[in-house]
C-alpha cells in the first residue's frame, strides 16, 4: 500500500487546501492540524490582534481589507478526499471552535471527515501526545491506495 495523503498546518492547511482546489487532482487523504476557518477570524481570535480588535476601525482596516480571505470552508467543500481535522484544546493561537467548524462544515455536506481533539494540547504540541501517532496512522491506514506495478 502507498499512501498519498498531504498535511497543512494552522494558516498552511488553509493555503494548502486552496492549491489543492486550484490542481484539481486530490490526494487520497488530508490531514489539516490546527486549520484556521478563513483570515477573517484567525485574525479576529489571533493573539496579536488583542491591543487592536476593540478599536471601531479594526475588521474594516485590518481585516475585511485583505483582498483573500482564506476560506478554508470553500476549499474544503470543493475536495473529494477524506479528510481528518486535528486540534488541540489549548490552543490559545486558533481556538478549537476554527477546527470544530471546519468538521461541522465536511459533516453537512457529507464529506468523509473526522475530528480529533487533543484536550492537553497547544498550538503546536499535538504531535507531543501519543495518541496523535495513533490517529494519524489510523488515518493513513485508511486512506492508503494499492501500489502501482
Amino acid at each position: 500500500m502507498q499512501h498519498d495523503t498531504d498535511c497543512g498546518f494552522s494558516s498552511g492547511a488553509t493555503l494548502f487546501c486552496q492549491q489543492l482546489s486550484k490542481i484539481g487532482a486530490p490526494p487520497s487523504g488530508l490531514i489539516l492540524e490546527a486549520p484556521i476557518t478563513n483570515i477573517i477570524d484567525a485574525s479576529i481570535s489571533h493573539p496579536f490582534s488583542y491591543p487592536f480588535r476593540f478599536l471601531p476601525c479594526f475588521r474594516e482596516l485590518f481585516v475585511e481589507a485583505l483582498p483573500e480571505k482564506f476560506n478554508s470552508i470553500d476549499r474544503i467543500n470543493s475536495l473529494a478526499c477524506p479528510m481528518l481535522v486535528l486540534h488541540g484544546t489549548q490552543d490559545g493561537v486558533v481556538p478549537i471552535e476554527h477546527g470544530r467548524k471546519i468538521y461541522d462544515e465536511g459533516v453537512r455536506t457529507r464529506r468523509s471527515i473526522k475530528f480529533h481533539e487533543f484536550p492537553e494540547a497547544a498550538h503546536k504540541t499535538i504531535k507531543d501526545d501519543p495518541q496523535s501517532k495513533v490517529v494519524i496512522k489510523e488515518f493513513l491506514d485508511a486512506t492508503a491506495v494499492p501500489s502501482q506495478k
